[in-house]
């Protein structure tokens, strides 16, 4: 009998851990340690089995790519789970987790808007959403308490006026003071409306009654009447608070918890960035993870495969993934596949120490749409998981955790590759299917989706 286990061991000894048991090959513990091991290197060879097939299926190289997965807390299996890969939009799950454990689930940006006269001043907070429907909700706010005319308003550095921010997904984009002039000016002057009167019945047409009640959203046009004169960035108010005669009204944003969400599901890079650079941006961030790593993973830069010596083991640029430039050359967020998920099981975590659920965060698939709309979306995928695409010039990237018979699994799928990503994506697909099936099945958990509006109570 011991002769049999220990040519199992023999079998093995291209694993360093094996390798290392077999020169003590004796005795009845010898034989069950062998024996567990066996059981769990097979586990973690038939998961190398599928992932290289399904990728050796669309003719990809498994070595170059990584998978990661983790049933509960039990052993990280898959395949390069501690190799150095490029994160692309997985980047903003990281910038999920940061924002909350800085602020917490339930931080507000707060904007005052200060009126003496005919004129209004406004301090900024950094929201990153002062988009065209923040601009209309905030039209009708102003006519509800009586304004319809300022001859001049004023803000300071911390107000950012996008009105596309809620739609743009492209490069890193830098708003301008004079560009958040104009957009106040074009949005908050409606005698020049003419696109912005089709525009604003768009947005009545597509915003719930219970918002527009909720609000105060003016419905009709012909009740909207507000004239703006100039509008200019000043780096000192002009009056403060404390000034008898001058009127504060504030503007409190969504839990930043909503912020998140909507972030995620569409992969709104605008967002995450603003929130990253909010938190303290590139070097806030390295600060806060180099505690991190000491306090959850301090041994981590042993195993890593691919890093140089001095690397973080996870480095943001941006806090949506994009790339970026430093000293003239192209940078790219990276991390590993394991610290990703470690990541990712840890914001898990922490939330339901909160009495919150990671869904009310991160997109849900087959119930959310943003970049499920066309992949896992079956009803049978549905309130099953929670998970993050990422899709760059040189990654595809998903990563998530599964609702199984067998538990919670965490998972993380990094190619990385050039060109067409379609088959990239059909591997990971089919990976989730996998990890499915080797889990018993799903278990569906509870979660309705809301109406996203980037205001939640009428100024104040």
């Amino acid at each position: 009998m011991r002769n049999r286990h220990c040519k199992k061991l023999n079998e093995l000894e291209n694993f360093p851990i094996f390798a290392m048991l077999r020169p003590i090959c004796r005795g009845t513990v010898m034989k069950r340690i062998i024996f567990a091991i066996s059981l769990l290197s097979a586990t973690s060879l038939f998961a190398q089995d599928f992932w290289e097939k399904y990728n050796r299926d669309f003719s990809i190289n498994p070595k170059d790519h990584a998978l990661c997965y983790q049933v509960g807390d039990g052993p990280i299996q898959g395949s390069n789970v501690d190799r150095k890969v490029t994160l692309a939009s997985v980047s903003k799950m990281v910038t999920t987790y940061w924002a909350l454990n800085q602020k917490g689930y339930d931080y507000q940006y707060e904007t005052k808007f200060l009126v003496k006269g005919k004129k209004l001043h406004i301090t900024g907070s950094l929201d990153p959403v002062f988009s065209s429907r923040k601009l209309f909700y905030l039209v009708s706010q102003f006519n509800k308490l009586g304004i319809h005319e300022l001859e001049e308003i004023t803000f300071d550095e911390n107000l950012r006026v996008f009105t596309k921010a809620e739609q743009y997904a492209g490069t890193t984009i830098n708003v301008t003071p004079a560009r958040t002039a104009a957009n106040l000016k074009d949005f908050l002057h409606t005698p020049d409306w003419n696109l912005l009167k089709a525009a604003y019945k768009d947005f009545i047409a597509t915003t719930p009654n219970s918002v527009i009640e909720t609000l105060g959203l003016v419905r009709d046009l012909k009740d909207l009447d507000l004239k703006v004169g100039k509008v200019s960035f000043v780096e000192t108010a002009p009056f403060s608070e404390s000034d008898s005669e001058v009127q504060t009204y504030t503007h409190r944003s969504p839990e930043i918890e909503k912020y998140l969400k909507y972030q995620n599901i569409v992969s709104n890079n605008y967002f995450a960035d603003q929130i990253f650079n909010k938190l303290g941006g590139e070097v806030a961030f390295d600060q806060f993870f180099d505690q991190w790593m000491k306090d959850n993973l301090p041994d981590y830069k042993e195993q890593r495969v691919g890093f140089s010596d001095s690397d973080p083991s996870l480095k943001m640029y941006t806090g949506s993934g994009l790339d970026s430039v430093r000293d003239g050359k192209r940078v790219d967020n990276y991390s590993s596949c394991s610290v990703i998920m470690t990541i990712m099981k840890k914001m898990d975590q922490q939330l339901i120490e909160l009495e919150r659920e990671i869904q009310k965060s991160v997109a849900v698939p087959g119930v959310d749409q943003g970049t499920f709309r066309a992949r896992l979306n079956s009803p049978r995928i549905a309130r099953t998981m929670i998970a993050k695409t990422g899709t760059l010039m040189h990654t595809s990237s998903l990563t998530g955790i599964l609702s199984t018979v067998k538990g919670k699994v965490a998972f993380g799928i990094f190619h990385q590759m050039t060109g067409a990503k379609g088959n990239a994506k059909i591997v990971q697909d089919k990976v989730v299917d996998k990890l499915f099936e080797l889990n018993d099945g799903s278990v569906k958990f509870d979660y309705k989706p809301e109406f996203f509006f980037p205001a939640y109570e009428e100024l104040r």
